[in-house]
């Protein structure tokens, strides 16, 4: 268990170092994109990994 751990500070600390390596000197007020007048068109995608209840369908008579 012992190993378990210090893998995962070791793991959390190599993400750390990456995300400031990656992220030093970006501002977030600057947009991107190369024609400022024009929209930016996002696609976002998901999938459902777990479903944890379902209730039924109450009827109402």
């Amino acid at each position: 268990m012992h190993i378990v751990n210090e893998l995962l500070k070791t793991l959390a600390n190599d993400m750390t170092r990456l995300y400031r390596y990656l992220l030093t000197g970006y501002e977030r007020e600057v947009r991107p994109a190369v024609r400022h007048d024009r929209p930016i068109y996002v696609t976002f995608v998901f999938s459902l990994t777990q479903i944890i209840d379902v209730v039924g369908r109450s009827i109402i008579d």
